[in-house]
């Protein structure tokens, strides 16, 4: 499990700011199709992302790691959901699939 402890984030308020879209400091190469199953996701999939709940948010994660949390507007802790989902589902066989690494945002 990789440790994002250390990593920066940019928080954006969306939606009147009760979502927040949290965007790491660098791409995450995540591989959609691979959360999607691991996450046991039965919302919609698609090229530019992927939905699913996590501890009783509703999530949707993009391939360059950036996550939009739903109904949260606390910025520390979408920072905090963010580093816990990234750890969850990052694996480093997706900088193959996915194609980049260490790129700023």
């Amino acid at each position: 499990m990789e440790d994002f402890s250390g990593l920066r984030f940019t928080v954006t308020r969306l939606c009147g700011g009760i979502d927040l879209l949290v965007r790491p400091e660098k791409k995450i190469p995540i591989d959609l199709d691979r959360v999607h199953a691991q996450m046991h996701s039965e919302y919609q999939k698609s090229r530019e992302f992927v939905n699913f709940d996590w501890n009783g948010y509703y999530i949707t994660l993009y391939p360059a790691g950036s996550i939009l949390i739903f109904h949260e507007n606390n910025k520390g802790t979408a920072i905090d959901i963010a580093r816990s989902i990234l750890s969850e589902v990052y694996d480093e066989r997706d900088v193959e699939k996915v194609g980049y690494v260490d790129e700023k945002v």
